[in-house]
């Protein structure tokens, strides 16, 4: 929550925070209570639901930021994809 709260018109979090290290190890040391695979689209997308009833989307990161796909790979299954959704969530906000 304290994460969520912290993001603004800017920034998801400021490079100072100490919020992000404080959420990824609640997210690496709490219990799931329930896990279900999101249907549709062509990448792997999974829901998580905390102990304490907070919500997790997962989607595993194929390639790093800086790799770049093969020319002859066909267009859904860019492993690109999250750059694109990334930019495209701030600029939605």
């Amino acid at each position: 929550m304290k994460f969520f709260l912290g993001i603004n018109r800017y920034e998801l979090y400021s490079r100072n925070s100490t919020i992000v290290g404080s959420l990824l190890r609640e997210l690496s040391t709490g219990k799931f209570v329930r896990v279900v695979q999101k249907l549709g689209g062509t990448q792997l997308k999974l829901t998580i639901t905390l102990q304490d009833y907070g919500k997790v989307l997962f989607k595993p990161m194929k390639q790093t930021r800086d790799e770049e796909t093969s020319v002859d790979l066909f267009y859904f299954s860019d492993f690109e994809r999250h750059n694109a959704e990334i930019a495209a969530f701030h600029l939605d906000r």
